[in-house]
């Protein structure tokens, strides 16, 4: 039997949305933007994790107050770092389960979490990486130096030292990072506006 005169075309004078779109909207590997982003977050929160557990630990082996204060702070900013990274988890969770949401939704949400995540990821390696490098070469004076820590942080070749690291990182992590994010998710949130709109305009 032929079934072929049962069988009705898709009809895409209903919609604006043409074929070509659809194609664009699938990944060109195997793997779905949102899972990639899913793992690279997963990642991301190992090593916020594994930095406020070191952090925590110096607190309680450097003892003297101005260390400690710095410190502190970097446990209060790995804090936010892993709260944040598991809220947009949570929304990419959310996003993955739902396979029966509307599209239109779904595409924002969608759209709406990657760009939080740019965001996000773009602030946090422009300010905690590079903090953590002049922590860290804090860290090494002390230890390897003969100074006490009161002379160490009057030193004006540390404070020197520092600032130029503060000043030649910030930028540098902040650009690495937009430039990976956008190879990375930049056609994929391209595609997803491009399609949202369309979807609007019906």
């Amino acid at each position: 039997m032929n079934f072929e005169k049962y069988w009705n075309p898709d009809d895409t004078t209903t919609t604006n949305i043409s074929s070509e779109d659809l194609r664009k909207l699938k990944p060109s590997s195997s793997v779905h933007p949102l899972n990639k982003l899913q793992q690279i977050m997963r990642q991301q929160a190992y090593f916020g994790a594994g930095l406020l557990m070191i952090f925590l630990l110096l607190i309680f082996v450097f003892s003297h107050s101005l260390l400690t204060s710095l410190l502190i702070a970097f446990c209060a900013y790995a804090i936010y770092f892993l709260f944040r990274s598991f809220r947009i988890l949570k929304r990419i969770s959310l996003i993955l389960n739902q396979p029966n949401e509307n599209i239109l939704k779904k595409l924002k949400s969608q759209h709406a979490v990657i760009k939080d995540y740019v965001k996000f990821s773009e602030i946090i390696a422009a300010l905690l990486y590079p903090l953590s490098i002049v922590a860290g070469m804090i860290i090494t004076f002390l230890i390897m130096g003969e100074e006490s820590p009161e002379s160490l942080f009057l030193d004006p070749f540390l404070l020197i030292i520092s600032m130029a690291a503060i000043v030649l990182f910030v930028p540098i992590q902040y650009f690495l990072t937009h430039k990976m994010n956008q190879k990375a998710f930049g056609p994929h949130l391209d595609s997803l506006k491009e399609m949202t709109e369309k979807l609007e305009q019906e």
